[in-house]
């Protein structure tokens, strides 16, 4: 069953109620206001029978009042209630034949008397009560009457007291009018709201759902239709596409990633295959030739090697593998970098200004290869007048790190897209300067996995400045998942 069918069973569900509640109400309704009749019958019985009996000077005797002036005023042995006016109560007089005579205003209820037959007094009443019963008015039309009969004194017919219910059936009927309205205003209300709903929820919903099994059958391309940013529909929708175009553009790096892994294996892989095959041809033949191949097949394996050993790290560093939680000697760590750094180049000025008494828990392995991988970066892409300064600091619970140089720096596309993987600011992907590519993809996955930042802050013959914040003690959360405290700090 669909969400629409639903929430249409739900509406008519609901009208349902409402009507039956309505009905309900107007039969309780009903049922009071007969029982105020009966109560108004049972204060009328007494100044009936003495109209009657002729002892009781009311509205329909000569000289009397309402409160039932003359007679006794009693009903039996019991005391009587006291004594309406009888100007609206029909008191009348049904003899054993069936004729029936009114006693009270005859003129009044001329025609409109209630018509009581034989059989109806017959088994209903008492010498001293009556239950008050229901029947039509005499000629079957208009509203019915609620009548007492009590037998007469002489036992040869009955005693009538009545009341029409004309007033009851008014009030009833301007209830159901009236709930009626209500519940036709219920029902214009919930088509509008399930108007709404539909639209705004379970259409969008449907959509939603189109696009996924159209996903689903190969048009990746696919999207939801927008609906409006202030529902939950609209919000969901939102997130879908968000997460398709993520998913999108996941896909296309990892077609990126294998397009760059493979063409960095392919190019030592084909220098290995063309002096193999040199050889098998017969040209490594001059003295010192084989010598020389051979050693340049196995720079070319060494290369293959680190690539492979970088892309391992990367794997592992992206399954969130913890790193090591050893305390390290920062200071002595970044002085070590920079006299490597000075060992690799002995022609430039590599600087270390750091803080004595600089320590976090870590990787030190890992470490050292991020301000490695910082120091060979800023030597390799620098000219050979450019000053390189390796500098270490404590921001609060933070060390930071910056190796500077003088360089021509990095236009801010360049800079941009720097940490990522196999990016070249290069696109003839020359080898001239640089390697593989994923150096600083890897400083930055390193330092993520440490709970910290790394960015980079470079302008065009500004140089440029790699900074890096780890926490003294990183916090044991995923690689991926580092702590944003950290960017004010960068």
């Amino acid at each position: 069953m669909t969400l629409r069918s639903r929430l249409l069973i739900a509406v008519l569900a609901v009208l349902a109620t409402a009507a039956i509640a309505g009905v309900v109400v107007a039969q309780t309704q009903r049922r009071f206001l007969v029982d105020q009749i009966d109560r108004q019958l049972e204060a009328a019985v007494a100044p009936s029978k003495r109209l009657h009996d002729g002892g009781y000077d009311g509205p329909g005797g000569p000289g009397g009042n309402a409160n039932g002036g003359g007679g006794n005023g009693t009903y039996g042995d019991r005391p009587a209630p006291p004594a309406p006016g009888l100007s609206d109560v029909y008191v009348g007089y049904l003899d054993s034949a069936g004729g029936q005579e009114t006693l009270s205003d005859p003129e009044l209820w001329s025609g409109a008397h209630p018509g009581v037959t034989v059989e109806d007094c017959e088994g209903r009443t008492t010498q001293q009560a009556s239950e008050p019963f229901t029947v039509t008015r005499a000629g079957g039309s208009g509203s019915d009457f609620r009548v007492v009969a009590l037998p007469s004194d002489d036992g040869d017919g009955w005693l009538l007291v009545g009341l029409p219910l004309g007033r009851v059936d008014a009030a009833v009927n301007q209830l159901l009018a009236v709930g009626g309205v209500g519940v036709a205003v219920l029902a214009a209300v919930l088509g509008l709201v399930a108007i709404w709903v539909v639209r705004l929820g379970l259409r969008p919903i449907g959509h939603m759902t189109e696009a996924a099994d159209a996903i689903a059958r190969g048009e990746l391309d696919r999207r939801v239709d927008p609906a409006p940013a202030r529902t939950e529909a609209g919000r969901l929708g939102h997130a879908f596409n968000l997460m398709l175009d993520e998913r999108q553009a996941a896909e296309d790096r990892l077609r990126q990633f294998v397009a760059d892994a493979s063409h960095e294996l392919r190019t030592p892989l084909t220098s290995i295959r063309g002096y193999v095959d040199l050889y098998r041809a017969g040209g490594l033949r001059a003295p010192g030739e084989l010598d020389d191949a051979l050693r340049r097949v196995r720079q070319e394996a060494n290369r293959m090697a680190v690539l492979v050993d970088d892309l391992l790290l990367l794997a592992r560093l992206d399954q969130g593998r913890a790193p090591d939680r050893v305390p390290v000697d920062l200071s002595a760590l970044l002085e070590d970098a920079a006299a490597n750094g000075l060992a690799a180049a002995p022609t430039r000025q590599v600087d270390a200004q750091v803080a004595p008494g600089l320590a976090l828990v870590g990787d030190e392995s890992q470490l050292r290869q991020v301000v490695a991988a910082l120091v060979d970066n800023a030597l390799v892409h620098t000219p050979s007048g450019a000053r390189v300064v390796v500098r270490g600091r404590r921001d609060g619970d933070v060390c930071v790190i910056e190796v500077q140089d003088d360089g021509p720096g990095m236009e801010p596309e360049v800079a941009e897209r720097v940490f990522e993987r196999f990016y070249r600011a290069d696109k003839a992907r020359a080898r001239v300067r640089g390697g593989s590519g994923l150096g600083l993809a890897i400083v930055r996955s390193i330092v993520e996995a440490h709970g910290g930042r790394v960015a980079v802050v470079s302008s065009p013959r500004r140089g440029s400045t790699f900074r890096v914040a780890i926490p003294t003690t990183p916090p044991p959360a995923r690689a991926s998942e580092p702590e944003h405290s950290l960017s004010a700090r960068i």
